[in-house]
């Protein structure tokens, strides 16, 4: 480690060496106990609104301006310029909008845009800005070769990017290897971490850093094991390659600190490996752990957050649970720390409900809510952005032991909306999202089966073609619902997508009575029908990007969960089988000249032979012929945790959302539609909101989203989940 950059952090907390030397009971072992003099990092998630740093905060507002406070010393709080005395109020960083995602380093800082940029600023001492140039840089500057980044996460010198390929990018400081398994002491420019993909979350620790992937494992890189001593002097053992962390599965959020990490299973429960000298991994048998262990007490967890000796939780009920070290109260139960110097057992935050994000930084921790933020711990350096800044006494010093509110309201002008837009049947559910979606009607129908998914999948960007709603029927007689809505809509054009044998003659021939336009798009089966609305489209369209997704036409939820970006940006669905590439979409791929696609699903979904086929067919459709065609594809464990990786891996706008049960096929099939009209993502839940992952999503972009639409009753998702959700995005 840089020492004239550890000797500049430790000065600022000199009296974090009195304060922890005493909070290990010698239980533990024999042994004289490290002691914490070196900064934690950020609690690196792939998406995180609220970040603490060193000594320092990082927020992101509904409206994507960023605001910082606390230590300034290094320009972290991006204002153009240093400052040696705190600043207690959170400030606005300057010439940076539009952001989703924020990461405080140890004495720097990096905001994810939109747009899928990255941009940094603070200490450069490492080159972790991206550029060799003298430190610090005080105003945001944007690191050129990263785009099309979903997820970042600074380290104490070292950064990591996520590109929505499942690609790591790492750069900065590496003197442990945590960028890369070479020599080199930094590194300004980024690079691929080799043999790594389908990554989905990102974790960096002060030495160490760490992946999740699609398929629930975790990896790690970098030092092997952290210790510090009062010295200031490192006790870092070894260094690794990438590795996998043996022992844990089904993973769905991680997170490093100082010394420790801990991992969110997708049954909500938390484990922890690697420093325990303040009971933070909730274990009083040993200092330190090798493998994972479970962190008891915590069962019904949607995100963690793992700081300097100090481990955070956040319960699906919006409470907040913390263990390990409180010598400056950052427990947060409102004890003194010279009642309670460390815990192992979980404790709760005291007087905070409600609570959508968390961070853990060094001494200090922090809580978003909708539309305020809260801190409690170390406030030296106005960390805590209260609008004061404690002092620490001679005799020790406390901290704030309970969370209070900051002066800063993420809240945005307009009221934040949930509803639930249901009728008794799903074919009046997609009545009452025809009327919630267009009010004043619409010039064309969409008509698609209630009963069998197959031949509406691709129906989605024929709509938003035609700015139309799908509404669904019955096979045999169109709905007196369906039909009054039909007439409330007053169309001039309806276009029945599927054979007779889903929509039949009689219907046709109804609507033909009373409508001049009435068009059918059937095919034999589904493979063929979607060939045809794509081919259909393409006619009415032809400028449209020559770009197809693929989804399993067996398989409903991720070509529902793909549907409304898919027709947002005008592109076809096409479908396949898992192990064959059906004769009907190699013809569409062939005549309409496709040169990319997206396929979504895992391999047990689309195969590898049916993706090299659908390679080798779009790259003969290059117009070079030597231009290779480009195929991305998308998927998670199960149908849940695909269409998070469809919403994050295509940044679709997630000021709005639309969630609908993934366990049948009509709500969903209707909305995309009514999603497609502001680009929103489609998220799939169960009946009762069990899946950690869904939960973790919502709590990453809480801030973000300012609209929610719950589509369908409480037989397909529960009165008690409506109720979550409505009271966690409540204002």
């Amino acid at each position: 480690m840089n020492k004239t950059l550890t000797q500049k952090l430790m000065s600022s907390l000199v009296f974090a060496v009195t304060l922890f030397a005493s909070l290990v009971p010698g239980s533990l072992t024999g042994e004289p106990k490290p002691v914490l003099a070196s900064p934690s990092v950020s609690p690196s998630s792939s998406s995180s609104q609220l970040s603490a740093g060193l000594n320092f905060s990082l927020a992101v507002d509904a409206d994507g301006n960023v605001w910082a406070w606390g230590d300034n010393s290094e320009g972290q709080l991006g204002q153009g310029d240093v400052d040696t005395n705190p600043v207690v109020s959170p400030v606005k960083v300057k010439g940076l909008t539009d952001v989703i995602s924020v990461s405080a380093g140890g004495v720097h800082a990096l905001a994810l845009k939109a747009d899928g940029t990255v941009w940094a600023w603070g200490n450069n001492e490492y080159d972790q800005l991206g550029v060799e140039q003298s430190s610090p840089i005080t105003l945001p500057r944007q690191i050129d070769s990263l785009q099309n980044i979903v997820g970042i996460a600074a380290g104490l010198e070292s950064n990591l990017a996520l590109d929505n390929q499942g690609q790591v990018w790492a750069w900065g400081g590496n003197e442990y290897q945590q960028v890369n398994n070479t020599d080199d002491l930094k590194i300004s420019d980024p690079q691929i971490v080799n043999n790594l993909s389908g990554v989905v979350k990102i974790a960096l620790g002060s030495a160490w850093s760490l992946a999740l992937k699609n398929d629930g494992t975790v990896w790690t890189w970098g030092a092997q094991k952290v210790l510090f001593g009062t010295d200031g002097q490192e006790g870092i053992s070894d260094y690794t390659d990438l590795t996998q962390i043996k022992g844990l599965a089904n993973v769905v959020s991680i997170s490093a600190g100082f010394s420790h990490s801990l991992a969110l299973k997708n049954d909500g429960t938390v484990w922890g490996w690697g420093s325990n000298e303040v009971l933070q991994l909730g274990n009083t048998e040993q200092p330190w752990f090798d493998s994972p262990v479970q962190i008891s007490s915590i069962n019904n967890a949607v995100s963690v957050s793992a700081g300097a000796y100090l481990s955070m939780a956040l319960g699906k009920d919006g409470s907040v649970w913390t263990l390990g070290a409180n010598g400056g109260g950052q427990l947060g139960s409102g004890s003194s720390s010279s009642n309670l110097p460390a815990s192992a057992a979980p404790l709760k935050a005291a007087n905070i409900s409600k609570v959508s994000a968390i961070s853990a930084g060094y001494g200090f921790a922090l809580a978003g809510t909708a539309g305020s933020v809260w801190g409690w711990g170390d406030n030296t350096k106005g960390q805590l952005g209260s609008g004061n800044v404690d002092v620490a006494g001679q005799d020790g010093y406390e901290g704030t032991n309970a969370p209070v509110q900051s002066l800063l309201e993420l809240k945005s002008d307009s009221e934040p909306l949930f509803s639930r837009v249901a009728g008794y049947t799903a074919v009046n559910t997609a009545i009452e999202i025809s009327k919630q979606g267009w009010p004043e009607g619409s010039s064309t129908v969409i008509l698609a089966t209630a009963n069998n998914f197959p031949d509406a999948l691709a129906a989605a960007t024929l709509a938003h073609q035609f700015d139309a709603p799908i509404l669904l029927n019955d096979r045999k007689s169109l709905n007196p619902d369906t039909q009054a809505e039909i007439t409330r809509l007053n169309p001039s054009k309806i276009i029945i997508v599927g054979g007779s044998a889903v929509i039949s003659a009689e219907i046709e021939e109804s609507l033909k009575e009373n409508f001049s336009d009435v068009t059918r798009l059937a095919g034999w089966d589904q493979y063929d029908t979607a060939a045809k609305i794509a081919e259909y489209f393409y006619a009415i369209n032809p400028d449209a990007p020559k770009k197809v997704v693929i989804a399993n036409g067996g398989n409903f939820p991720d070509a529902l969960s793909i549907s409304s970006w898919a027709a947002y940006h005008q592109i076809p669905i096409l479908l396949t089988k898992n192990n064959q590439l059906p004769s009907s979409t190699t013809i569409a791929l062939q005549q309409n000249d496709i040169e990319d696609a997206i396929l979504v699903g895992g391999f047990a979904v689309i195969n590898n032979d049916v993706a090299n086929s659908i390679s080798s067919i779009i790259s003969g459709n290059s117009d070079s012929g030597d231009k290779t065609g480009t195929i991305v594809r998308y998927w998670g464990m199960d149908q849940y945790e695909t269409s998070i990786a469809i919403a994050k891996g295509l940044r679709a706008n997630i000021g709005t959302i639309v969630i609908a049960t993934g366990e049948n096929f009509p709500d969903a099939l209707a909305g995309s539609a009514f999603a497609a009209r502001t680009g929103s993502p489609i998220i799939l839940v169960d009946k009762d909101l069990t899946k950690a992952s869904v939960t973790n999503f919502l709590s990453d972009n809480s801030t973000q989203i300012r609209n929610t639409y719950l589509l369908g009753g409480s037989a397909v998702i529960s009165d008690s989940s409506f109720i979550y959700l409505s009271n966690y995005f409540a204002k």
